[in-house]
């Protein structure tokens, strides 16, 4: 833990907020299987719950805990998935952590049931909005920084990630399928084709480091240059001018979810452009 740049509390994400996970037992190497104390090539089955934290007052001890062990010196965040936002944001701020990532609905998964995974959370803009709501609600405002996630794919949704409310946004299916994932949800089986979602040291030979480093770093290049682009744009300086004044709502639900002005003119004149284009 001294060794990190900050600790996260993991209580789940959302393609299966609330549930557990499981590892097949051919990816419960000797290795694996030391560091979690299990035997080797059985399957585990995390827990939908840690044992030791039962509710917010456990919580709160456990983030006590962490502070000291790192000498009060490292940041200390909780991940949750888009379930009860509205509540378990408030719980998250009264617990003290230095901030909170929110997964919504879309945050992917190649190791959840199809049933849980289109059905089961929030979707990431009705999950952001509740948390500021919660916020709101005890009068915390901007105190709580919220780390976004769940779908954010590009600049474009980074942008308004931010201009909503979110304090920074994180990528992951993005990021990596611009490292060379090709999304064909299987991640559980140990056979991934190339060569991440395994410990099988045949299909791990197939990944190339070096290139797949190198895309990544150009994807999220382009990233950074999205958000400057839009940003200038909306006559900004610094992406955290960003604000709600730089949105409207194109569509009835969007609107009703947010709060935000329904103006469909915007998405007219999108679409006629893009005709344009083409």
């Amino acid at each position: 833990m001294l060794r990190a740049d900050g600790l996260e509390i993991y209580i789940s994400q959302g393609a299966k907020p609330g549930l557990g996970g499981q590892l097949m037992a051919k990816k419960v190497t000797k290795a694996l299987a030391a560091a979690r104390g299990i035997p080797e090539g059985i399957d585990l089955r995390s827990p939908s719950r840690h044992p030791d934290i039962m509710g917010a007052d456990d919580l709160v001890i456990k983030v006590e805990e962490f502070r000291e062990a790192t000498g009060y010196k490292k940041p200390i965040s909780i991940k949750m998935g888009a379930g009860r936002v509205r509540d378990d944001i408030k719980i998250a701020y009264k617990d003290g952590f230095d901030f909170v990532q929110l997964d919504g609905l879309q945050g992917s998964t190649g190791a959840a049931s199809t049933e849980v995974l289109k059905n089961v959370g929030i979707p990431t803009l009705a999950a952001i909005q509740e948390a500021l709501d919660g916020l709101r609600d005890i009068g915390a405002g901007p105190d709580m920084p919220i780390v976004l996630m769940g779908g954010i794919k590009d600049g474009v949704d980074a942008v308004k990630a931010l201009a909503l409310g979110a304090s920074a946004v994180a990528m992951g299916t993005a990021a990596l399928i611009a490292g060379g994932c090709i999304s064909c949800m299987q991640c559980h089986v140990g056979n991934c084709v190339v060569g991440i979602a395994t410990q099988d040291p045949e299909h791990e030979a197939r990944y190339q480091i070096d290139v797949q480093a190198k895309a990544m770093a150009r994807f999220f290049e382009v990233v950074r240059w999205q958000i400057a682009t839009l940003t200038k744009a909306l006559g900004h300086t610094d992406f955290r001018q960003l604000s709600r004044d730089d949105l409207v709502a194109l569509t009835p639900e969007a609107a009703a979810i947010t709060g935000l002005p329904y103006d469909p003119t915007y998405r007219a004149q999108s679409d006629e452009l893009l005709t344009k284009v083409a």
